[in-house]
């Protein structure tokens, strides 16, 4: 019986934690990296290609070499002119704003680091 009455309250305050859990709308956009050879062959291509199909295609290629990033960042990132706008609505990042150690490597967000 004492079982029970354990499985009992854990499911109360699974139905609890529910009910005041709200869902924090993350304001993101995935942001396409210059990660590797192939991936900087996919950005290249998007600059260029104007047919949808070939368009869709390079896209779903391009999806794991993605990031995702917060407004604020990608704010920063505006600021710097670290992104590049594709004709189909992509957004990608100038090669100069990746590093391979590091991901994506903002001058500001460097020096926000070094300060602290």
């Amino acid at each position: 019986m004492n079982g029970n009455k354990h499985l009992r309250y854990s499911a109360q305050a699974f139905q609890t934690a529910g009910e005041l859990f709200e869902v924090i709308d993350s304001d993101t956009l995935d942001v396409i990296v210059p990660y590797n050879k192939e991936a900087k062959n996919l950005m290249e291509k998007l600059e260029s290609e104007s047919n949808m199909g070939q368009v869709n295609d390079i896209l779903r290629k391009a999806q794991k070499y993605t990031v995702t990033v917060y407004r604020g960042m990608l704010r920063k990132m505006e600021d710097e002119g670290a992104l590049l706008l594709y004709e189909c609505g992509a957004v990608g990042l100038r090669h100069n704003y990746y590093d391979s150690e590091l991901g994506v490597n903002l001058k500001e967000s460097m020096n926000e680091l070094l300060m602290f």
